[in-house]
């Protein structure tokens, strides 16, 4: 099999995954719009520019896996046709990821701009900030895959596959994370819409470090791919990005549930808004110092592997 034939098969399949993955997430929002639309028909306006907004967050996710295939089919030789066949594949995965907890997101704005429509403007913005991390996910794992497809050769090739995996599952549960945070912050929203602006603070700090666990595999991949020219530097190199993407997935998952709760807490007590966050910042460093902890282990390890 020509590496022309495999990178074309996986490029047809990363973008069926994208599109899937973008038409279940505004399948979702869209319906959930037309529900808030005969629930509060007085402000559909204000509903339809919400659910229009999240629409092209997730139709954008499909055209980035779209613009990586154009980017990669004038580079794809036999030396590197499994690294460029797994790139697109990790990217379909990663926007569908991102689609998903972007879906899952929407919805819930949509639901708090008929309960609570004179708060919509804040919901809006909640949900565009939420939506915006999510995006960068994806972008993440899009700009690592230019990145290596312009310096990948036969002596990084098994490194450079394996990065561009890690990369998209880190990405993967740093979205779930995310969109389990951010729907729990639309909800409390309408329920303690005087206390919008704390809940919006709080999401937005949760976010930054779930969106920092992607960012930490992201920087393990640059610091290795110098050193995967060797066959041990690229069975270590893949293992490393491996262990490092897994950690972060489940520190994301982890902090996603705290995130969650806290915005639960917050409308539920909005006088302890303060203390709440507090705690959810102390519980999400502990959190993030268990993928650090792998990042510093692999950092040194990787300047004593030959």
């Amino acid at each position: 099999m020509s590496a022309m034939v495999l990178f074309s098969g996986a490029a047809v399949l990363a973008m069926a995954l994208a599109a899937f993955g973008s038409a279940y997430a505004q399948g979702r929002t869209g319906a959930a719009a037309m529900d808030a639309t005969w629930k509060k028909p007085e402000v559909s306006g204000k509903i339809r520019t919400t659910m229009m907004l999240a629409l092209v967050f997730m139709e954008a996710l499909t055209l980035f896996v779209f613009a990586i295939v154009f980017v990669l089919a004038g580079r794809v030789t036999n030396e590197i046709g499994v690294f460029a066949a797994v790139a697109v594949v990790s990217m379909g995965l990663a926007a569908t990821g991102s689609a998903l907890a972007q879906g899952r997101t929407a919805a819930a704005a949509l639901e708090s701009s008929w309960r609570e429509p004179e708060d919509s403007g804040d919901t809006r913005t909640s949900m565009m900030l939420g939506l915006v991390f999510m995006e960068a996910l994806t972008l993440f794992v899009f700009a690592i895959v230019f990145v290596l497809a312009g310096s990948v050769d036969g002596s990084r090739v098994v490194f450079a596959s394996a990065a561009v995996g890690a990369m998209a599952l880190a990405a993967i549960g740093s979205a779930a994370g995310q969109g389990r945070t951010a729907a729990a912050a639309m909800q409390a929203t309408w329920k303690q819409p005087a206390g919008a602006g704390n809940t919006r603070t709080s999401m937005m700090l949760a976010l930054v470090f779930m969106e920092a666990l992607t960012l930490f595999v992201f920087a393990i991949v640059f610091v290795l791919n110098g050193r995967a020219t060797t066959l041990a530097g690229n069975l270590f190199g893949a293992a490393a990005v491996a262990a490092m993407a897994m950690a972060a997935v489940g520190s994301a998952l982890s902090q996603g549930k705290a995130g969650a709760a806290a915005m639960e807490a917050t409308w539920r007590q909005p006088e302890a808004a303060g203390d709440i966050r507090t705690s959810m910042m102390l519980a999400l460093v502990f959190m993030e110092a268990l993928t650090l902890f792998v990042f510093a282990i692999v950092f040194v390890l990787s300047g004593m592997v030959a």
